[in-house]
């Protein structure tokens, strides 16, 4: 921190201090350090005379946890260990580099936090096993740890605790959302535990690190939230993506959300993750496509996160940014306007299967409606047109589903056996086309066009039945003061 100043720690309690680069030494040992092992130094990042000392004598068969800090260059030292237990012996403390105060020590038996400069500390285990931690480091905003026995490990983002140190009284607080990274891995992190299950239990033994946009927010008392929704909003302000802690109600076969996450809460601090990603595709019910139906990644640029609980928001901007590896192996490759391209091409494509199946999902319930009408008029001469009427758009109506899915397909190999449809081979594409390199192929765009042709064509013959056939069939309804074919 300051120029010419050095501590050195020995094996038998002795600390030394310079100030002119080594010309002169100054023992400033705090008092009963005989014997104790001095096993790592750390000068504050934040004050220029601060000093901290981890310290252990657990080779005199002493388990007891020790450090020491001073604010004055160690003319005067204090023991500042309180809530570390006997047997969880200090090997290292570091001061968070960004805010003041933020302490964090590895210990024989775990990690340990201080919000307060010491004067008291908390274990933060979370899903780390019980081991010695042998060094700790402050790095790109993370915070790495070396173990005896038990790997390096990661603590990812420290926002939440630099902001749990500042205080949080508020009812809730969004937390600044660090930048995320369009990469084309994943990570068992990913996933928003279930409040019943705590993290720990789950295994991210050698997991990547959050590949998505980690959301934090701090819940003063779950029991006043009402309702909350977490909305993702492109640079434009314009919502892409949204959250909800209760789904509404599918309307018109749009089931987008069925895959979603549901918001759970609990107090404290919350975690989110967003995937990157717009909505999710409406599926069919009873239908398997083999293919994703998540929503298409979104381009690298400025996002936010809008956090709304009973009817009050917060906003915290963000960034997604470009692999950086792919900006030096493919240059050429991964621009602004390649990525504008490939964003035109799986919105046309993500589009198309939406109005696919919605109206696939439309047509079935008139099919369910045309059944119902045919049962009712069946048998009775006076209806007999009624019926045929009825019967003939059901099969229209069939053998143009037909062409738009598969409803045989009950495992992903049964492509083999039953062809694939309109939806799957636009399915396929788009995640032909979605490589996180933003490369649109000349095959990508022909292809695109042909199948956006095909859909545009039963588009047509779907209007046609409805203000043709459908349309008729409803007025000689109404003639009967029978309920009509609603769609």
């Amino acid at each position: 921190h300051e120029n010419g100043v050095m501590y050195t720690g020995s094996d038998d309690g002795m600390v030394y201090v310079t100030r002119n680069g080594g010309k002169d030494w100054t023992n400033i040992s705090p008092e009963g350090m005989r014997g104790n092992q001095v096993n790592a130094i750390e000068v504050s990042p934040h004050n220029k005379g601060t000093v901290y000392l981890a310290v252990h004598r657990y080779k005199l068969n002493d388990f007891t946890p020790f450090i020491y800090k001073s604010t004055d260059y160690g003319a005067t030292w204090t023991k500042i260990q309180t809530g570390i237990p006997y047997g969880a012996y200090v090997r290292v403390v570091r001061e968070d580099n960004e805010v003041k105060d933020l302490l964090y020590a590895g210990t024989e038996t775990g990690f340990y936090i201080s919000y307060n400069g010491g004067k008291n500390w908390q274990q933060l285990q979370l899903n780390l096993p019980v081991t010695p931690i042998t060094d700790l480091k402050l790095h790109q905003n993370h915070l790495l740890a070396s173990t005896q026995g038990r790997a390096f490990w990661i603590l990812d983002d420290l926002t939440p605790l630099r902001k749990n140190a500042a205080g949080i009284k508020d009812s809730f607080a969004l937390l600044p959302v660090k930048d995320a990274y369009r990469l084309s891995v994943g990570s068992p992190l990913n996933q928003v535990f279930p409040v019943d299950k705590e993290p720990r239990t789950i295994n991210t033994t050698m997991a990547n690190p959050v590949t998505g946009a980690q959301i934090f927010f701090h819940i003063l008392d779950k029991e006043a939230v009402k309702n909350i929704t977490i909305e993702i909003l492109d640079a434009g302000g314009t919502s892409i993506r949204t959250y909800y802690s209760q789904k509404p109600p599918n309307k018109q076969g749009n089931n987008h959300l069925q895959d979603d996450p549901t918001i759970e809460v609990r107090n404290g601090l919350n975690r989110f993750v967003w995937d990157l990603c717009h909505r999710n595709l409406p599926t069919i019910d009873n239908v398997l496509i083999e293919g994703s139906d998540k929503g298409r990644v979104v381009i690298p640029g400025n996002y936010s996160v809008r956090l709304t609980i009973n009817g009050k928001s917060q906003t915290q901007q963000f960034k997604v940014l470009t692999d950086p590896r792919h900006l030096k192996d493919y240059p050429t490759l991964v621009t602004a306007e390649a990525y504008q391209e490939q964003e035109r091409l799986l919105k046309l494509l993500s589009d198309d299967v939406e109005e696919i199946h919605v109206a696939v999902t439309q047509m079935h319930k008139l099919q369910q409606q045309l059944r119902e009408l045919m049962d009712r008029t069946e048998g009775n001469p006076t209806f007999d047109t009624l019926n045929q009427h009825a019967g003939s758009i059901l099969i229209k109506i069939k053998d143009w589903e037909a062409q738009l899915i598969q409803r045989k397909s009950q495992t992903n190999d049964d492509v083999i056996n039953f062809v694939n449809k309109l939806s799957a081979n636009i399915i396929f594409v788009k995640g032909e086309a979605e490589g996180n390199v933003p490369y649109i192929t000349e095959g990508h765009i022909k292809r695109t066009q042909d199948l956006h042709a095909e859909w545009e064509k039963y588009r047509n013959q779907q209007k046609a039945l409805l203000q043709g056939d459908i349309r008729l069939l409803n007025e000689n309804c109404r003639k009967l003061n029978w309920n009509v074919i609603s769609f």
